[in-house]
């Protein structure tokens, strides 16, 4: 570090009258500490303080968020937001619709959009292929209300025919009785042509049909029901479907 020495006065000056010396001021001896280089006093002279800005990226140690990376940052501030607007938004507009819809029901208003939603919702549950696939997935069967009604009528007319005691409900029963005997007469005659057919199948084919699982599921649903929509749709023949079904290897019991 360069220093400035102190400056002498003259000796003219020093050993002069009081008066120079009043009129001349002498100049002061300048602390050695005092002296430092311009360029260094620059430097180390104190600046204003300025705010701190913290970037949404930048890691600072004053704050924890600051540490975290850009990834961590998106996953912990912004998807949170992202997933709460997009599940708003989701129930707003479904709430619109069912609010549109309900009007449009009760006639007051009338919009082609509505309308439209119900009969394509009509016409896919009235689609057999559909109804196919729902059944086969739920292990149900749909029916039509007025079966469902006939049905159960039905039902509840013959138990109380059972439980009654006078001469019409036992001629009525002996009917009934007579009738299944001829039905069950009927299965076992089918059994006999189901086996000769089965035979005629393992000799041609090579497949046991015994082991046919109706219960297994294919990429359509239950075999069985496969087989139903095939006779029910195109017509074909439940034996014919099945054979078709296992020679592609599905639908055979282990």
């Amino acid at each position: 570090m360069r220093r400035s020495s102190p400056q002498k006065l003259p000796t003219d000056i020093e050993q002069g009258s009081s008066s120079a010396k009043k009129r001349i001021n002498p100049v002061r001896n300048l602390d050695p500490e005092e002296c430092i280089d311009p360029e260094e006093s620059n430097n180390n002279r104190p600046t204003i303080a300025t705010a701190y800005y913290s970037s949404p990226f930048s890691s600072s140690p004053q704050s924890n968020s600051t540490n975290q990376s850009p990834l961590q940052k998106f996953v912990t501030q912004l998807l949170p937001t992202i997933l709460k607007d997009t599940l708003l938004g989701v129930s707003l507009g479904v709430l619109f619709l069912l609010t549109l819809f309900f009007l449009d029901y009760k006639n007051f208003i009338s919009t082609g959009s509505t309308k439209a939603f119900q009969t394509a919702g009509v016409q896919l549950l009235s689609d057999p292929e559909v109804i196919t696939t729902i059944e086969s997935s739920l292990d149900v069967k749909l029916v039509p209300l007025d079966s469902y009604t006939a049905m159960t009528a039905e039902i509840k007319s013959n138990r109380e025919l059972l439980t009654s005691k006078d001469s019409g409900a036992t001629d009525l029963f002996t009917k009934y009785s007579t009738q299944l005997s001829q039905v069950q007469s009927e299965i076992d005659s089918l059994k006999e042509e189901h086996d000769a057919i089965s035979k005629q199948i393992t000799t041609k084919y090579g497949l046991e049909m015994d082991k046919w699982c109706g219960e297994c599921k294919g990429g359509w649903g239950r075999c069985d029901a496969r087989v139903e929509y095939l006779r029910s749709t195109y017509g074909n023949n439940v034996i014919l479907s099945k054979v078709d079904i296992m020679k592609e290897g599905l639908c055979v019991k282990n």
